[in-house]
């Protein structure tokens, strides 16, 4: 019988010039035509004031009077990643595993 080799791989990673770093606080998704499971990062901030009137006193300082701001809440789509599923399912388990480790170590609580 002949015995079975151990193969190793040497895996170098690199950073695109594309890479970007950003916050997300929503995600929103499902599966696409063609089996790719889409992922959009999603922030959500409210809405920069339209006019902020100040006062300003002889001294230089400043006093906010008045804000106009509307009650919108803007959804930037901060970036959109397409999964195979194999993918989709790997990322499940690793955030799992992840999630599963900060609550023994009581980084995070339990829902």
């Amino acid at each position: 019988m002949e015995e079975e080799q151990t193969k190793e791989i040497t895996f170098k990673t690199v950073t695109s010039e594309n890479h970007t770093t950003f916050l997300s606080n929503r995600i929103w998704g499902g599966l696409k035509f063609g089996g790719l499971f889409e992922i959009n990062f999603i922030l959500e901030t409210a809405q920069i004031p339209d006019t902020i009137i100040v006062e300003i006193k002889p001294d230089g300082s400043e006093k906010e009077v008045t804000r106009h701001q509307s009650d919108v809440v803007i959804r930037t789509n901060q970036a959109t990643a397409y999964l195979t599923i194999d993918t989709l399912l790997s990322l499940r388990d690793w955030l799992d595993g992840k999630v599963k480790e900060f609550e023994e170590q009581g980084m995070i609580q339990k829902k």
